[in-house]
């Protein structure tokens, strides 16, 4: 396994103790956002419809399985967000030894720094989705694969092979980091156990194959997935920014999910180039003393940067059918850190401290921001849902849109929420109880363009405004406190 010179004392500090205090720290800060709901919905209806649930979504069963565990059958949502901050840590000590291999110890404890303290990355260790695993996945996987490359000895390859095939079975898009990392190590250097590498690839394929044909032969179970609008070139400059400062700088979430990235970029045009030029400086440094220094090592990461990228932007740019976000080139972000933690230790002492200043300024303003910055945070359906039960009574009536599910998740023991759309809104209009409607905004394409209008015209309704929602309640009542209806699976 892992030699023991390769684990200093700094690893515990580094890959295990930092990242959780980073991330740890605000697990259960911010409320559960729509994504997280599904998952959590998925689990409150069984593994079987877990899985296949999450098929729709591109995700292969081990992730379904490990949330389903982790989340007490839907029961706990702070249960998925510890399993992403375990990934978190996990990604951190698979990092720290793969920049250790590559080049040094201290190249390694820079690394590992940058990136336990990156926002981005603690905005996905917070996340109870499976990008944080996937991540902890591919830079597991590398790392065994490189020591099959080098030493070919059979525990290294058993290990490589179950973590390959692991990483295969947590999401699709695997496979572009695994065909990334393949051209990168063996165009730059092949080693004498390329054919066991590649052997092993195959193996791990071939055994994932029945997952992967279910998610194109399964019919969707949701209507989330279906067409996708294609991957924008523009979006790489969205890309550039959120690698340094994460989610928390610029246009919020809501506003980049209701016009094209670009658009609600341009009012922070002038910000957003200082942050990008400043972080991707830091990087490009490190690359030039790389390059200037080993060359082999240059282009393996360059390789590995660039095609984390390019195979997901082709893929959905040409395809149509495959989605493509920030998230998917997650996994170019580690070796742009490990590009910065070699040129901080390799130059002078005074740039060295100039490029430490520069890319923790990005990234500690990012990190401050995503704590203190309450309209960068997530959707706050759990403060929709508290609100709805301090005020509901039994003949209630709730709409949504969309979503219908989750609210009947959010809500159970309490109401039954009903999809609001043009002809529910109608019919709602002759109900003598009193109804509460939830836009989920502006999240949600209303074709009529007349939802949000009429519900501002009936008579004697309130609007109350939480991060992401917009809950009208018509006609009003005082003095109505929760209902004595048993409530449903806490959510903790």
């Amino acid at each position: 396994m892992i030699r023991r010179q390769d684990q200093p004392y700094l690893v515990v500090v580094l890959a295990v103790v930092l990242p959780a205090l980073t991330a740890g720290l605000g697990l259960r800060l911010q409320s559960m956002w729509g994504d997280e709901v599904f998952t959590l919905l998925a689990c409150h209806r069984g593994l079987p419809e877990c899985i296949h649930f999450h098929l729709g979504f591109r995700v292969l069963p081990l992730y379904p399985v490990l949330a389903w565990v982790f989340t007490l059958g839907g029961a706990s949502i702070l249960g998925g967000r510890l399993l992403s901050l375990l990934a978190f840590m996990g990604a951190s000590y698979f990092l720290f030894n793969l920049a250790s291999r590559l080049f040094n110890r201290k190249t390694a404890m820079w690394t590992a720094l940058a990136f336990a303290t990156n926002p981005l990355l603690v905005w996905y260790a917070q996340d109870a989705r499976m990008y944080m695993v996937w991540l902890m996945l591919c830079l597991g996987s590398l790392l065994y694969e490189m020591r099959v490359l080098k030493d070919g000895r059979r525990c290294d390859s058993v290990v490589f092979g179950i973590l390959f095939f692991f990483g295969l079975l947590t999401h699709l898009y695997f496979v572009f980091f695994g065909l990334a990392s393949t051209v990168a190590l063996l165009w730059v250097k092949p080693k004498t156990h390329w054919k066991r590498v590649i052997a092993t690839k195959a193996a791990a394929l071939l055994l994932a194959f029945p997952a992967f044909a279910a998610i194109f032969l399964l019919e969707s179970p949701n209507a989330l997935v279906g067409e996708f609008r294609g991957a924008e070139l523009e979006a790489l400059g969205y890309i550039a920014l959120v690698f340094g400062v994460g989610f928390s700088f610029g246009p919020t979430s809501q506003e980049l999910h209701s016009m094209p990235p670009m658009d609600a970029m341009r009012p922070h045009f002038a910000g957003a180039f200082l942050l990008i030029m400043a972080f991707w400086s830091a990087v490009a440094v490190g690359l030039a003393e790389v390059w200037r220094n080993n060359r082999p090592r240059c282009y393996m990461i360059a390789a590995l940067m660039a095609t984390a990228i390019a195979l997901p932007l082709a893929a959905s740019y040409f395809t149509r059918k495959v989605e493509f976000n920030a998230r998917y080139v997650l996994p170019a972000l580690p070796f742009a850190l490990m590009a910065f933690g070699y040129g901080v230790q390799r130059i002078r002492p005074y740039a060295g401290a100039l490029l430490v200043a520069l890319l923790f300024t990005v990234q500690g303003y990012g990190l401050f921001a995503h704590y203190t910055e309450t309209k960068y945070w997530k959707e706050d359906y759990e403060g929709v849902a508290s609100f709805l039960k301090g005020r509901l009574a039994p003949q209630d009536e709730v709409y949504s849109a969309p979503y219908d599910s989750v609210w009947n998740l959010l809500l159970e023991g309490y109401a039954t929420a009903v999809h609001l759309n043009e002809e529910t809104l109608d019919s709602s209009r002759n109900s003598e109880q009193r109804r509460f409607y939830i836009l989920n905004v502006p999240w949600i394409t209303d074709p009529s363009g007349h939802i949000r209008e009429e519900l501002e015209q009936l008579p004697s309704v309130e609007v109350f405004e939480f991060r992401g929602f917009s809950v009208f309640m018509s006609p009003p009542r005082s003095g109505i406190g929760p209902t004595k209806i048993p409530a449903g699976p806490k959510i903790s």
